[in-house]
């Protein structure tokens, strides 16, 4: 069974369910939600618009996204090296403002995140 996902998608131009799959995990790592070293709402919104339109074909989608860093990582000055322990607050921050990203572009079509 084919799914496809408009334009000029980022996850994939089609995917391929197992015979009566209803489910598709998504992992999306940091370079594809970033330029920069930064986070690119506009790359979050693409994906988002993807798995929408996964939604509508009646597929859940089970979305698992790095960032969180990423989405933090403003805080620091640029080239800072990180520690450990800055990198570990750095994610616990991060996925605050991350998750907020993916809530705001999901929230557009009325979708939980």
């Amino acid at each position: 069974m084919k799914a496809s996902v408009s334009g000029n998608p980022i996850l994939s131009d089609n995917i391929v369910f197992p015979a009566g799959a209803r489910r598709l995990v998504i992992k999306i790592g940091s370079a594809q939600i970033t330029s920069g070293g930064k986070i690119n709402s506009s790359k979050i919104r693409k994906i988002v618009s993807e798995c929408i339109s996964l939604i509508k074909q009646k597929k859940q989608i089970i979305l698992v996204s790095s960032g969180a860093i990423a989405s933090a990582r403003f805080l620091f000055p640029a080239g800072y090296k990180l520690s450990l322990i800055e990198k570990q607050a750095l994610a616990s921050i991060g996925q605050v403002f991350l998750m907020e990203y993916y809530k705001k572009a999901f929230g557009s079509a009325k979708i939980p995140a």
